[in-house]
C-alpha cells in the first residue's frame, strides 16, 4: 500500500511472501490438480479493515494465478453486497448486488476466491464444486461429455457489463 502500486499491478514479485510462498505453491497445486478448493481461516479483516484486507487478498491471489476483470469497468475485485438492485431485472442486474438468493452458477475462470469481510446476519452459506475435478473425472469417465462442454458454443450473460471492444 505504501508503494502506491494499484491492485491491477500486483504480482508475486512486488508482493513477496518469503514465509508463505512455498505453502501458497502447494495450495495452488491442490486447487488445480487435487481436491479443487482450499478453506483458509483467520484472515484478520476486522483488524485490517476493507482496504488492507483487499490488498492482502489480491496479493495472496497472485500466488494462485493471475486476475482478470470481473466486469466492464475493469474491476478485479467485486463485492457481494446488497446495493438495493432489483433482482427481477435479470437481464441487467447481477444477483450479487441484491438480497436475493444466489443459485448455482459458473464463474468463467479457472480459480475463484472468496473473502468474507463481514459475517452475514443470515444466509451466507456457500456450496462449491471444482471445475478441475469435474473436468478430470469427466475426461476419464465421459470424454464425449467433455467434447460437448468444451465446444465454444455457450452463451455468457454479462448483464450489460461489457468492456470496450468485447461482445455483449
Amino acid at each position: 500500500m505504501r508503494s502506491g502500486t494499484p491492485m491491477t499491478g500486483m504480482t508475486k514479485d512486488n508482493f513477496p511472501l518469503p514465509k508463505l510462498a512455498k505453502m501458497m505453491s502447494e495450495i495452488r497445486e491442490d486447487v488445480l490438480n487435487g481436491k479443487g478448493f482450499i478453506l483458509m481461516k483467520g484472515f484478520p479483516t476486522e483488524e485490517w479493515g476493507v482496504d488492507k484486507s483487499a490488498v492482502a487478498y489480491v496479493g495472496l491471489g497472485t500466488y494462485l494465478g493471475y486476475f482478470v476483470s470481473q466486469n466492464g469497468k475493469g474491476h478485479i475485485l467485486g463485492h457481494v453486497q446488497d446495493l438495493g438492485d432489483d433482482p427481477t431485472q435479470i437481464h441487467r442486474v447481477r444477483i450479487y448486488r441484491t438480497n436475493a438468493r444466489r443459485f448455482f452458477h459458473a464463474d468463467t475462470s479457472d480459480v475463484v476466491g472468496l473473502l468474507c469481510i463481514h459475517r452475514a446476519l443470515e444466509g451466507g452459506e456457500s456450496d462449491i464444486a471444482s471445475v478441475h475435478h469435474v473436468y478430470n473425472t469427466l475426461q476419464r469417465e465421459r470424454p464425449d461429455v467433455v467434447k460437448t462442454l468444451t465446444t465454444p458454443n455457450w452463451y455468457f450473460d454479462r448483464k450489460g457489463e461489457v468492456s470496450k471492444g468485447e461482445e455483449e
